[in-house]
């Protein structure tokens, strides 16, 4: 997982991908204060499919 900041109060939670790939997943927003807590609290797993 990534944060990005958005001001003083608030930061953006996002998963990162482990294959180097430029795809990030929007999770939340969340305090400040509180990110380091969300990051480690939060385990997420994305499974692609494909119909083509």
């Amino acid at each position: 997982m990534r944060t990005i900041r958005v001001d003083d109060g608030l930061r953006i939670v996002l998963l990162a991908p482990d294959d180097g790939s430029d795809l990030f997943v929007f999770v939340h927003v969340v305090p400040h204060d509180k990110t380091s807590h969300a990051d480690k609290r939060q385990a997420a797993v994305v499974e692609w499919s494909s119909s083509g």
